[in-house]
């Protein structure tokens, strides 16, 4: 059986700064809730973390704030982060071991003095309010950055939660990757069918082999970014929303265990949504209905 393309999981992930657009718009949508990876590919060397000696410190059980004045908002993040990751390993049934992130393996997060500071010393483009970097289990961004605590962050967190459960997994659909991080905030998940309905209605709702074949980095006549976030956030939305997330995560566990997306769908829903081809009519019917 022939295997659907599928993109690497990326080194590097970024999170788009909010902007001053109508929340109506397709770009709202794009600004304010996606991740755009524009990364190096697995075997490139991840960048060096700050010196130690000019940041201050804020430990929790399994995170490390790296900070330069704001101790405060350090808390704040260390608090949150602490909660997400239990809430998003329980919403998604990812179970963790007793190792989980602990002493030396906690995630560490940089919290730049300013979103200049930020991007310039992570060679950040100018839109990005935050960035993960899988093979080191960091996390960037500024202080005073309310969008972080509210958005970036669980986001992010979602990524490294998936990337441990699948085992450094590597051939995973990249829109299963970015569309379980949208559907992790409940508001993001009414946002993402109503853009694809809009695309549907226009006649540009891709096909699965499309959206699975995305490679960010690159600029594709058949996908633009925008469209790639709005499909994978509904399409990842209606497979956990209309079979359950328990059974999402077994159809995760298959594609971990090598399994194709099509056998992995086989295993998973025998009766309903058993290939590819199925679950993208029974998507596109749903978006069909709402309009």
């Amino acid at each position: 059986m022939k295997k659907i393309p599928a993109v690497l999981f990326p080194i590097r992930c970024y999170h788009f700064f909010r902007s001053q657009v109508s929340v109506c718009s397709l770009f709202a949508f794009l600004l304010t809730c996606q991740l755009v990876n524009l990364s190096t590919m697995a075997g490139a060397i991840a960048d060096e973390a700050p010196a130690s000696a000019v940041w201050k410190q804020f430990k929790s059980k399994h995170f490390v704030i790296n900070y330069k004045s704001d101790e405060k908002f350090a808390e704040q993040v260390a608090d949150k982060a602490e909660k997400d990751s239990q809430s998003i390993s329980g919403k998604l049934g990812f179970e963790k071991f007793d190792n989980f992130w602990l002493w030396d393996k906690r995630v560490k997060i940089f919290l730049y003095e300013s979103a200049e500071a930020f991007r310039t010393k992570t060679g950040s483009p100018q839109w990005a309010a935050g960035k993960a970097d899988y093979i080191s289990n960091e996390i960037s961004s500024f202080a005073n950055n309310d969008m972080f605590i509210r958005s970036v962050l669980p986001h992010e967190l979602t990524h490294l939660i998936l990337r441990d459960f699948m085992e450094y997994q590597t051939d995973v659909p990249i829109w299963i990757n970015e569309g379980v991080s949208q559907w992790i905030e409940p508001d993001k998940k009414q946002r993402a069918h109503e853009a694809a309905s809009m695309l549907l209605s226009k006649g540009r709702l891709l096909d699965i082999n499309q959206i699975a074949s995305f490679d960010p980095r690159k600029t594709q006549n058949l996908l633009s970014p925008q469209e790639f976030y709005f499909q994978s956030a509904s399409l990842v939305s209606f497979i956990i929303d209309t079979h359950t997330v328990a059974k999402f995560r077994i159809l995760c566990g298959h594609i971990r265990d090598g399994k194709t997306v099509d056998d992995a769908l086989r295993f998973t829903y025998p009766d309903s949504i058993n290939n590819v081809q199925k679950v993208q009519d029974a998507w596109r019917k749903t978006l069909e209905d709402k309009q």
